[in-house]
Order: structure tokens, then C-alpha cells, then sequence
């Protein structure tokens, strides 16, 4: 009964998926924009071009003579969202002036164990 050939491919099926090469429960979005400090319009052109470097994850614009980014990257940290956002708009050939990470996309940034509370506290003081 157990034996039956479709029984162990379903059980070979769960145990790829739950592999830790093909599991992504490390990996979070986070959402933070890039500010390019050498732009001042988000040309077609300035667009494709980001998105050709690895910017495809993000919404590229500008307003008021200030171009950026705002990326849903996934990663395992947020430090590694931003470091490969960073590095995909110098891949593009812009330079990145600044990062602005919004307080509500922090929370969900926290290291494991840390305090909602405590965090939230850091960010007003």
C-alpha cells in the first residue's frame, strides 16, 4: 500500500523542496530606495539601463530633480538587499548619494530577538 511508485517521488518531490538550497524562508523582502546622486531625471534610457544592471526589482523615477529607486529586494539582510542594490546601480553607471529606509521597513529588518519596542526607540532617539 505504502509501496506504491508515486509514493516515493512525492517523498523525494518534499524533500527537495524542503532543501535548504531550494528553501526560501531565509530570504525577506525588503523595500528601501536608492537616491542617484548623479541624476536628475529618470530618463527611458536611464530606466532600461538600470534595469538591465539588476535594478528589475525596483521602480525607477524622479520628482523635483532627484532620480531614484525604490527597490522589493530579496535577500537574507537587509544589508544585503542594499549592498547588491548599491552595486547593481554602479553596474548601470550612476552613482548612489544615499539610502532612505523608511522606519515602518525597518521593523520587519530587526535581527531575530530583538524588541519591536527597542528598535522603534533607537530610531526616534
Amino acid at each position: 500500500m505504502n509501496d506504491h511508485p508515486h509514493n516515493h517521488i512525492r517523498e523525494a518531490v518534499d524533500y527537495a523542496l524542503d532543501s535548504p538550497k531550494t528553501r526560501s524562508s531565509d530570504m525577506q523582502t525588503y523595500t528601501f530606495t536608492v537616491i542617484l546622486g548623479d541624476q536628475t531625471e529618470m530618463t527611458e534610457d536611464l530606466a532600461e539601463a538600470l534595469a538591465a544592471a539588476g535594478c528589475d526589482d525596483g521602480l525607477a523615477g524622479s520628482s523635483g530633480g532627484v532620480a531614484a529607486v525604490i527597490f522589493d529586494r530579496q535577500a537574507e539582510s537587509l544589508e544585503q538587499a542594499v549592498r547588491s542594490a548599491i552595486a547593481d546601480v554602479q553596474k548601470a553607471g550612476c552613482r548612489a548619494a544615499w539610502v532612505k529606509i523608511e522606519p515602518q521597513d525597518l521593523v520587519g529588518a530587526a535581527p531575530a530577538g530583538a524588541s519591536t519596542a527597542a528598535g522603534k526607540q533607537g530610531l526616534a532617539g
